[in-house]
C-alpha cells in the first residue's frame, strides 16, 4: 500500500554542557508510536527517512577560553558573526524564511484583513510550505544557495526596469470590462461591487497598481487581492445579493473568471443571481496530471459582438454555446423557457443543475 500523508516532525536540543566524543560509545534514536486501530496485521505506526545531525568541534590543548566561548556561541546561534561556521546559510534561511517570532506577531498585523477562520489555515500552510520548499529544492538538487540565487534572478527579470519581463508586472491589470461583461482571475466581493457601481474598472486597475508598488501585503490580503485568490468560501470575502445589485446598476450582467480549475471544460453557473462564466478548464500540465485528464489541455472562450459565448475544450466533446435567451444543445435550439432540457433520448444534457460544492457553496448551474 501507499501513504501520501507523511507528517514531517523536527526538532533540536542544545546543551549548555558540551559532552566529550571520548566518553560516548554511540548514539539512539528512539521513536515512539500509538496505535489506536485493530489488532491484527501489521498497520501500526511507521516512520520513514529517519536524520540526525551533531553540532561538534575539534578539542584542542592549546584553545583559549575566548576562542571555545566564541565557538559556543555560534553553535548557539550561527548569525552571532560573520565568521561563524553556517553564516551564510544561516542568513538566507532568515531571508527566505519565516522565524517562530514571525508566527507569533503575524495574527496581531493580519487581522484587520483575515477573517479568523482563515487566519490559522493560512499559518499551518505556511508552515507546511516551508517544508515542502525544501524537499522540493532538494529533489531538484537544488541548495539553499542556489534557491537564493534564483529568486534574486527572477527580480531582476521581473522587478528591474530594465528587465527582460519587467513589462509583466508593469502593464498587469487586475479587471477588464467588455459591454456587460466583468473579467477578473477569481471572482468579486461586495465592496469592489459597490465601487464599480461608483466609478469605472480603470479604477480599481489604478488602485491594484498602487497598492502592488507600495503594500504588496495589504494587496494580497485585502478586498483587491480577493479578486484573484477567492473561490467564494466561507472566509474569502462576501459577495451577497447587495454587490449583485450593484453590478446589476453598473451595467455588469456576467463576470468571466478562473481560478476554480474544472474537468470537462468551462462551466456557466449562477451565483447569487450573477451569471459566471467559469473558465478555468485545467490546461497545464502538473493539473492534469493531478486531476488523472488524459493528454494535453487546450481551451477557447470566444465572445461575439452579438452577446454570444462559445466555449471550446479539448476535454469535452462538443462547443458550449451560451447566448442570451436561447441555448444550444448539439446544434438543436430551444428557448431558455422551454421546461425540458432535452430536445431528443440521444440528446443527454442537464441544462439547469443545483448542487452543492465540497466547500459548502450552493451554485445554480
Amino acid at each position: 500500500y501507499h501513504i501520501d500523508n507523511w507528517v514531517r516532525f523536527t526538532g533540536s536540543e542544545e546543551f549548555a554542557n558540551p559532552f566529550d566524543l571520548d566518553t560516548l560509545s554511540e548514539l539512539q534514536l528512539s521513536i515512539t508510536g500509538y496505535d489506536i486501530g485493530g489488532w491484527a496485521g501489521w498497520y501500526g505506526p511507521e516512520f520513514s527517512q529517519p536524520d540526525v545531525r551533531l553540532n561538534y568541534r575539534v578539542k584542542e590543548d592549546n584553545t583559549l577560553i575566548e576562542d571555545i566561548l566564541f565557538d559556543q556561541m555560534c553553535l548557539n546561534d550561527p548569525l552571532y558573526d560573520i565568521k561563524c561556521q553556517g553564516y551564510n546559510d544561516a542568513l538566507i534561511n532568515q531571508l527566505l524564511f519565516p522565524s517562530e517570532t514571525w508566527y507569533e506577531q503575524f495574527p496581531t498585523v493580519a487581522q484587520q484583513w483575515i477573517k479568523p477562520e482563515k487566519l490559522g489555515k493560512e499559518l499551518r500552510r505556511i508552515r507546511e510550505k516551508t517544508i515542502e520548499f525544501e524537499d522540493r529544492a532538494n529533489k531538484l538538487g537544488m541548495d539553499i544557495h542556489a534557491v537564493y540565487a534564483a529568486i534574486q534572478q527572477f527580480r531582476a527579470l521581473f522587478f528591474e526596469p530594465d528587465g527582460r519581463y519587467f513589462w509583466f508586472f508593469d502593464k498587469m491589470k487586475l479587471a477588464h470590462r467588455e459591454g456587460s461583461y466583468l473579467f477578473v482571475h477569481g471572482g468579486i466581493d461586495d465592496s469592489l461591487a459597490h465601487l464599480l457601481h461608483g466609478s469605472d474598472v480603470e479604477c480599481l486597475n489604478e488602485m491594484f497598481r498602487r497598492q502592488l508598488a507600495e503594500g504588496p501585503f495589504e494587496l494580497y490580503h485585502g478586498p483587491l487581492g480577493n479578486v484573484f485568490r477567492t473561490k467564494y468560501r466561507s472566509f474569502d470575502y462576501d459577495f451577497t445579493a447587495a454587490g449583485v445589485t450593484s453590478l446589476h446598476s453598473s451595467g455588469i450582467y456576467a463576470i468571466v473568471h478562473g481560478h476554480r480549475n474544472i474537468l470537462q471544460g468551462q462551466r456557466l453557473t449562477i451565483r447569487q443571481g450573477m451569471l459566471n462564466f467559469e473558465c478555468d478548464a485545467s490546461v497545464d500540465c502538473n493539473t492534469r496530471e493531478v486531476e488523472g485528464l488524459f493528454g494535453p489541455g487546450g481551451a477557447v472562450m470566444r465572445f461575439t459582438p452579438d452577446g454570444a459565448v462559445q466555449g471550446m475544450s479539448t476535454d469535452y466533446p462538443y462547443i458550449k454555446r451560451f447566448h442570451p435567451g436561447c441555448i444550444t444543445i448539439y446544434n438543436n435550439t430551444y428557448k431558455s423557457t422551454d421546461k425540458s432540457p432535452y430536445n431528443s433520448t440521444n440528446d443527454a444534457a442537464t441544462i439547469v443543475q443545483k448542487g452543492e460544492h465540497s466547500d459548502g457553496e450552493k451554485n445554480e448551474q
